[in-house]
């Protein structure tokens, strides 16, 4: 197409956008024209018509009450009726006055309708007054009536008669505004159609010229579509379509740049999908070291590796790839020390190309060549740098190996961080088995030196005898004093000799008594603080990465969430150990206490099922329960029951790939019976966990219930798990007075664990019977007997912000967790790391809840509690305790509200928080203050500030009068000079209200107070402060007095307002 057609084609398609235009305008316009004549009379209607019948009908309604009054009156002799019926008719009135001003044409009808409403009225009010007075004889009675009715039709008639007429004239107007309408509609559906039908000719006559390069340009774009990304696109010469060409030809190239740019991307994602696998399983750190270099290597060209580990501030060779260890390379570096520790300190990838061919050479078996490029880059998690690792090959590394370091190193990081972990782990356990061996063979020495001097007792015993005997002979025979003298000598000489060995072998066994005891201390010491310093950051572990797995914001992709959930079940996982090593411990010291209680088996075999009905599911297993002829309710420990079942029925879904668990509670077992003589002389019942899984062979049947010791050595590494579980439910069942057998027939054809209980348990430790009273009881602490506290330990502040809680805590990572959730839940945390600078903090203000952890540097956490707790300022604030060590019972005599043991879920310290605030903003005191003068309100509210005091300042007696019936407020303080009133009559006016009946006011005005005038404040108010120059500090010491008492009382469970 020519320059002069491409013109004239313009022109004509902005003829048609222009005629077009003016079409569509003078549519536009016809239509405003019809709406706007339609709405002014439909704002006629409402706003005239319609409230002229509203007005009507309000004024019928008005007739319909004067009538009643009126009524009433002559029917009670009522004289307020009589009023009221008048007062009626004023309002009648003052209608047909506002119907004539917003209908004025209707002037005359109006004024007829008042004048017949006036002469029934007259007469009705005329009737009813003298019928009240009682003037009116029968005959006069009947004529009045008759006269009132007769005027009463009269406006009846005239008001229906103009009612009528302006409902015609509402129906007409609603009809013409309807006929309008439909001729507005008729025309305006004309020249629309006629708009329309040029408009298409139109398109059609232009578009014509232009569908044959639309629908080359269509073709192109659904090849793009089906991915033919090769097709050529032709542009022609002269034609408006040659743009759209050009847009498609750079949308085929854009799509070629994006395919490039994912085939890469995901060839990378490939990649660490190989290298997280080579990662898997527990493998040392120098076999995951070499793992992860392995598998660099087979991705790219790589022809030397090696692996360095952070250790302190210094970086140590792991493990390598390809590396020729011959002594010349140096195996650690400090941080800053060439690349290696420069990249370490910089925490920076290091890429160099073109090094000297003496700086790195690979060898092989067959030659030998020159890696020409290094690279060198950091492994960081979290912003702690775990390794540094650097890789040589032969070509350069371009940017799809860097993109793949720079993805895979976090990973990489956090699974040497991981390796390090079970490493220190292991060690641990290693020293804990040591340590206990140790024990046992302590225990074994001081078993010998008792029987040897438990032999030595009986010679001495046997000497004593033969001497009484002897002394017993020479009473006999006189004649042989001399001789027996001398042998008795002897004899006495021998039994001194032996005394003395007595008393060095007593001497002996004392101090294996006291190594016992203090290997016991030391066992008791080393597990305490293990639980401790490891529940400790193992609670930031598992809240964060419960945290990461919720994955709120977002942010995170699946794989990462994933990981997460493999820390928060790793974290879990090292949980349960430490939990089943403190249980086994305090087993072997008899530490256990029982709570018992009423428990129903029912309700047991619900929970059972609930626990286990997942599981069962996601095996593919049938969970079998029975319940047969047990009583209602047995009286055991329920805590330590439901463990035991736990462990077995665990223990049962685990071994069992298929078939089903049948778990089954009776009286009595037909095949087993319980050796135990207690249970035999006794009422019992029998707890019976029966699977069909590997089975247990006859001679490990009794092996699986020592600690740490499985069936067989490689269904720990099949199956997971310590081998505690067994251990520690045999132990529970012993100290609850039961027994446990298992029975199976061999490998394969199952297992059945039969557990026998008492029904009634008297709560006493079998353990602590059978040892002769080892089991170590806490003891409640006197607290009063102890010294007194050091003096800057002495609390004296009185102020108290509700709002704020105190948070103790020496892990700064959890004390900053903890400070987040309160901050979430509105509070306002103050943190602090020893108990120190937390009493020191007290000194000076008050919070509303204090979160204490017991393992703190310094003063340590119990005698934080005791400090607080026997202070008076201090001991009604509630203290929650957050703590690692096993210290329930103690904590909770000692006054803490509560316990959280580490480590805590999010959900659990969630819930401490929700009870925080409810504890604190629930509950926080507010504060009236009515005062007019706007300083002295600015002096009040710097005041009532600064101590963290909540409050609402009103002007005026009318404001507070509306608060104190809108709220509820805890103290008052007020000024006796007001705008609208007297202070004295605002405080009667609140003392009448019973809500308000208690609350303490307080006078605080600048006016001479008279004896007169003080005697009548005092029945009303509760303390009356002169503005003067103390006046400030006086009145903030009698409200703080007043909101302290309101505190007490709800402490004592009363309100004030009652």
């Amino acid at each position: 197409m020519s320059e002069n057609k491409r013109v004239t084609l313009k022109i004509q398609t902005a003829i048609c956008i222009i005629i077009s235009a003016i079409g569509l305008f003078a549519f536009n316009w016809m239509n405003y024209s019809a709406n706007d004549n339609i709405h002014q009379q439909l704002s006629r209607l409402k706003n005239v018509d319609y409230m002229v019948l509203v007005g009507i009908h309000s004024l019928q309604m008005k007739q319909a009450e004067i009538d009643r009054a009126y009524e009433r009156s002559l029917l009670e002799s009522d004289v307020n009726s009589l009023n009221k019926g008048r007062n009626l008719v004023i309002e009648a009135k003052n209608k047909i006055s506002e119907l004539t001003h917003i209908l004025p044409d209707a002037n005359v009808s109006l004024g007829g309708i008042e004048t017949s409403l006036i002469n029934y009225v007259n007469a009705l009010d005329e009737y009813a007054k003298d019928y009240i007075e009682g003037k009116l004889d029968e005959r006069v009675v009947f004529s009045m009536q008759e006269e009132v009715n007769k005027k009463r039709n009269v406006y009846e008639q005239e008001l229906g008669l103009f009612t009528e007429k302006i409902a015609d004239n509402y129906k007409e107007s609603i009809r013409q505004i309807q006929d309008q309408g439909f001729s507005a509609f008729k025309m305006e559906a004309a020249i629309g159609v006629v708009l329309v039908s040029f408009i298409c000719v139109i398109t059609v006559v232009l578009v014509g010229s232009h569908l044959k390069n639309l629908i080359r340009a269509t073709e192109v774009t659904h090849a793009v579509k089906k991915g033919n990304l090769e097709i050529e696109i032709t542009k022609p010469k002269d034609s408006e379509t040659a743009a759209l060409m050009d847009g498609l030809e750079a949308m085929r190239d854009s799509l070629k740049e994006k395919r490039s740019l994912d085939e890469l991307k995901s060839n990378n994602q490939h990649r660490l999908s190989r290298l997280n696998d080579a990662m898997r399983g527990d493998l040392t750190l120098r076999q995951l070291s070499q793992q992860v270099l392995s598998s660099m290597a087979a991705e790219f060209d790589i022809l030397v590796g090696r692996l360095f580990c952070i250790d302190g501030e210094v970086l140590e060779y792991v493990a390598g790839y390809a590396f020729s260890e011959d002594g010349e390379k140096k195996n650690s570096y400090i941080l800053g020390e060439s690349l290696v520790g420069q990249c370490a300190l910089d925490k920076k990838l290091i890429c160099i190309s073109d090094v000297p061919e003496s700086y790195i050479s690979v060898s092989s078996s067959t030659g030998e060549t020159i890696a020409r490029n290094l690279i060198i880059f950091p492994l960081i998690h979290n912003q702690q740098l775990t390794g540094v690792i650097e890789l040589a090959a032969l070509s350069e590394f371009d940017q799809e190996m860097r993109s793949y370091i720079l993805d895979g190193s976090e990973g990489v990081a956090i699974a040497v961080n991981a390796a390090k972990s079970r490493e220190k782990l292991s060690d641990m356990l290693g020293q804990t088995q040591a340590q206990a061996q140790a024990m046992e063979n302590q225990k074994e020495e001081l078993r010998v030196t008792n029987e040897e001097l438990e032999g030595q007792a009986r010679e001495l015993r046997s000497s004593e005898e033969n001497m009484q005997a002897q002394q017993e002979e020479l009473r006999v025979m006189n004649e042989e004093l001399e001789e027996r003298t001398r042998m008795l000598d002897h004899q006495k000489q021998e039994i001194l000799k032996k005394n003395v060995a007595l008393e060095k072998s007593k001497e002996v066994m004392l101090q294996k008594t006291d190594q016992l005891e203090m290997s016991g201390q030391y066992k008791s010491e080393f597990l305490s603080t293990m639980s401790h310093e490891l529940r400790t950051p193992l609670n930031s572990i598992l809240i964060l990465s419960q945290g990461l797995m919720n994955n709120n914001k977002k942010t995170l992709t699946d794989k990462e969430v994933e990981h997460a959930k493999v820390i928060h079940s790793s974290g879990e996982d090292l949980l349960s150990l430490i939990n089943d090593i403190l249980d086994l411990s305090k087993v072997e010291e008899g530490k256990f206490e029982l709570v018992v209680d009423e428990v129903s088996p029912e309700e047991l075999m619900s929970i059972i099922e609930q626990q286990f009905s997942f599981e069962a599911e996601k095996k593919g297993i049938e969970l079998k329960l029975h319940l047969v002829d047990v009583p209602e309710f047995v009286y055991l420990d329920k805590h330590r029951l439901n463990q035991i079942l736990r462990n077995f029925l665990s223990n049962s879904f685990k071994f069992t790939e298929k078939g089903c668990v049948e778990l089954s509670m009776q009286m009595e077992d037909s095949v087993f019976q319980p050796d135990r003589k207690s249970l035999r002389d006794g009422e019992y019942f029998v707890i019976k966990v029966k699977d069909t899984g590997i089975g247990i062979p006859l001679d490990k049947q009794q092996s699986i219930f020592e600690a740490f010791q499985q069936a067989d050595g490689t269904t720990s590494r099949q199956y997971g798990g310590t081998g505690l579980g067994l251990t520690i439910s045999k132990e529970l069942s012993n100290i609850m007075g039961g027994e446990i057998k298992v029975h199976s027939d061999g490998e394969g054809k199952g297992a059945s664990f039969i557990l026998f209980l008492p029904i009634r348990h008297d709560g006493s430790n079998e353990l602590e019977k059978n040892d002769g009273g080892l089991v170590d009881r806490i003891v409640q602490q006197d607290i009063s007997s102890k010294e007194p506290l050091d003096a800057p330990h002495v609390i004296s502040s009185t102020f108290v912000d509700e709002r704020s809680v105190l948070i103790v805590e020496d892990d700064l990572e959890f004390a900053k967790i903890l400070g987040e959730l309160a901050e979430g839940f509105g509070l306002n945390p103050w943190i602090e790391n020893n108990g120190e600078d937390a009493l020191l903090l007290l000194k000076d203000k008050l919070p509303g809840s204090i979160i204490l952890d017991l393992g703190l540097p310094g003063i340590g956490g119990l005698e934080v509690l005791e400090i607080l707790k026997n202070n008076d300022v201090t001991k009604d604030i509630p203290v929650h305790v957050i703590s690692g060590k096993e210290e329930s019972a103690s904590v909770l005599a000692m006054g803490a509200v509560d316990l959280l043991n580490k480590p805590a879920d999010k959900n659990s310290i969630e819930g401490l928080f929700q009870k925080i605030k409810h504890e604190t903003l629930d509950t926080a005191k507010r504060l009236l203050i009515i005062e007019d003068d706007p300083v002295q309100q600015q002096a009040l509210h710097d005041l009532f500030s600064v101590n963290h005091m909540y409050f609402d300042v009103v002007d005026s007696g009318a404001k507070a009068e509306h608060l104190l019936r809108e709220n509820d407020y805890d103290c008052i303080v007020m000024d006796l000079r007001l705008p609208d009133s007297s202070g004295l009559d605002i405080l009667r006016r609140l003392r009448s209200l019973d809500k308000n009946n208690h609350v303490p006011a307080i006078i605080y005005t600048a006016m001479d107070v008279s004896r007169e005038m003080e005697a009548e404040l005092r029945k009303v108010a509760d303390r009356i402060i002169l503005k003067s120059g103390n006046a400030m500090d006086r009145l903030l010491s009698e409200t703080s007095l007043f909101l302290n008492w309101v505190d007490t009382q709800r402490i004592d469970g009363r309100d004030i307002r009652d």
